[in-house]
């Protein structure tokens, strides 16, 4: 939940400045009204983060979905929230994640609310996580919360470790096409080509073409390292401005096959955690800006920010996306639609999320499933290139000499 930093004249006419929590900032001055006190300026305070909660340390999936359940099952149990953060504290072997653990029991002791500690270490709990807890807090259901928090991380764990081990496949084959490459041309090579190298011949374009891959591999590999890591460095760099990253994302859009792949999985990304928020009591609107956060595309992240203010305006989020189906395909918006329509707005994008799940995933098999093969092709043609490179100044070895 948000802390709001408010200055305010009590009832008693006396100038105060102080803190309080709230889902939004309309519900703390009402909050504050209630206790008869006129609110004069009030604004959301900036949570302190330090550096090395941003920056250094690790907590794993399996690591947070353990603290879930536990603490799900602690308060079940009775036990206030302060003596489960104890517990925990003292069953993470995890130090980095202990340590958390402690300073958020501190936090909570000195008057914060759960998910305002928690908001302290983004680095660990991201956007979704924190607000939902909040509501859960808000509620009185934090237990069933955890619960389905745990669900839906699982879900999103196993969704994104299906894309990443069906990738895994052909990023083996290339480094082993590249390396074979390399180790031929460098290794191999060298001592065959020397005897050719002997003879005052003109020897065929494919040996010649080998022997100068071979000469400058021996003569320039340092030079070769560093344009390679200049390249790659000078890319990291200018994909850090926000700009060129998102002229890139859209280009990635456009890719035949990638292209497609790309769209599912931010469609299915963005209904599942909107589907989720929506469903745990948080507005669309806040839902919606949240979920905005949670998609690495810049096009999608922008354009749904953009629905927000749409929205906020009077407009339904179907007639929004309805003005991009290159990025929504129309039985999408449809879909939503007919949710927003019969109040079942969460049901119908939870669908919509598993939908696009089950097509990503059988995608992402037949995209691996012919990258494979395809580089297996590629490394065959290398080497087979290699070999008739070497084996056919053999044969001509006597013509060329005879010339």
């Amino acid at each position: 939940m948000p802390l709001f930093k408010y200055k305010a004249v009590n009832q008693d006419g006396q100038r105060i400045e102080s803190n309080v929590f709230a889902l939004n900032e309309d519900e703390a001055v009402n909050s504050l009204k209630a206790k008869k006190i006129v609110v004069v300026k009030i604004e959301e305070a900036k949570v302190k983060i330090h550096f090395w909660q941003k920056s250094y340390g690790h907590v794993s999936f399996k690591e947070k979905s353990v603290f879930l359940k536990y603490l799900s099952s602690i308060l079940k149990a009775g036990l206030s929230i302060k003596k489960a953060m104890e517990i925990l504290g003292l069953q993470m072997k995890n130090k980095f994640f202990a340590n958390i653990i402690s300073e958020i029991r501190e936090s909570i002791v000195n008057g914060q609310s759960f998910n305002a500690s928690l908001s302290k270490y983004p680095k660990v709990f991201s956007a979704v996580f924190v607000n939902m807890i909040a509501v859960g807090e808000v509620s009185g259901t934090l237990p069933s919360v955890l619960e389905y928090l745990d669900k839906l991380m699982t879900k999103d764990y196993r969704f994104k470790q299906t894309i990443k081990g069906a990738m895994t496949y052909p990023v083996v084959i290339l480094v082993l096409v590249v390396s074979v490459s390399v180790g031929l041309i460098k290794f191999i090579v060298p001592r065959i080509t020397k005897i050719f190298k002997s003879f005052d011949v003109e020897l065929p374009l494919m040996t010649r073409f080998l022997i100068g891959a071979e000469s400058f591999l021996s003569n320039y590999w340092v030079l070769l390292l560093i344009a390679i890591g200049c390249l790659a460095v000078g890319i990291i760099v200018m994909l850090k401005v926000r700009r060129i990253r998102k002229i890139f994302h859209k280009v990635l859009l456009r890719l035949p096959v990638l292209g497609g792949l790309i769209k599912q999985i931010q469609v299915a990304r963005f209904t599942q955690i909107a589907s989720s928020l929506i469903k745990s009591g948080l507005p669309i609107v806040k839902s919606l800006a949240i979920t905005s956060k949670t998609l690495k595309n810049l096009v999608y992240s922008d354009y749904v920010v953009d629905a927000v203010s749409y929205i906020e305006s009077g407009g339904d989020l179907s007639d929004y996306l309805e003005q991009r189906p290159d990025l929504f395909d129309p039985i999408i918006t449809q879909m939503i639609r007919l949710g927003e329509k019969t109040g079942t707005l969460d049901q119908t994008m939870d669908s919509i999320a598993e939908l696009n799940e089950a097509e990503v995933n059988e995608k992402v098999k037949t995209i691996s499933g012919l990258i494979g093969p395809v580089m297996l092709i590629i490394m065959g043609l290398l080497v087979g290139g290699i070999a008739v490179s070497v084996i056919m100044p053999i044969y001509q070895l006597p013509t060329l000499m005879g010339r």
